[in-house]
């Protein structure tokens, strides 16, 4: 679907409509010199998603981030919310941890949880975790990467920060 920009009466494409998801697997980020095969996160091949305008995403990190919008992994609310029928906050960060095969926190590490709400459609890449980091894997998961396109890694012409919050340590 191509949207026109009204003032500039020329095609607006949504976020990541031309991209496939062999275009974006190998993502560079070149403050951390990071640079991996994001197909070896998801079992199978993920599907390509219209998310649109009002969907909130979440995401679980550590307690000093920067750069928000530069992130590429989140998880649909549904996901969430039932990481939430955890009895405590360690179960909690056990659950997603092997749920989407995250790495293991430091202990002590507080849990940050990140909620932004999307401004525009977008696409993403939407599946299951594949097992990593002698995790299980097997939790929904969204890839969206180019959520900070232009706007710097603080700000998205695409979404916005509706919340941060942390969990207590445990």
């Amino acid at each position: 679907m191509v949207r026109y920009n009204i003032s500039r009466g020329c095609p607006r494409m949504i976020l990541n409509e031309e991209y496939s998801f062999h275009d974006v697997r190998h993502p560079h980020n070149a403050r951390s010199r990071l640079d991996y095969d994001v197909e070896l996160s998801f079992t199978g091949e993920p599907e390509k998603v219209r998310l649109e305008a009002g969907t909130r995403l979440l995401r679980l990190d550590f307690p000093i981030v920067s750069g928000i919008f530069m992130k590429t992994w989140w998880m649909k609310r549904e996901v969430f919310s039932a990481l939430l029928d955890a009895p405590d906050t360690a179960a909690l960060r056990r659950q997603w941890q092997h749920g989407q095969a995250m790495p293991k926190a430091f202990k002590g590490v507080r849990t940050l949880v990140i909620e932004i709400e999307l401004t525009e459609p977008v696409y993403a890449w939407v599946g299951k975790a594949a097992p990593l980091f002698n995790k299980q894997g097997g939790l929904e998961q969204v890839y969206l990467p180019n959520l900070a396109r232009g706007a710097g890694p603080d700000h998205s012409a695409h979404a916005r920060l509706i919340h941060t919050y942390t969990l207590p340590a445990s």
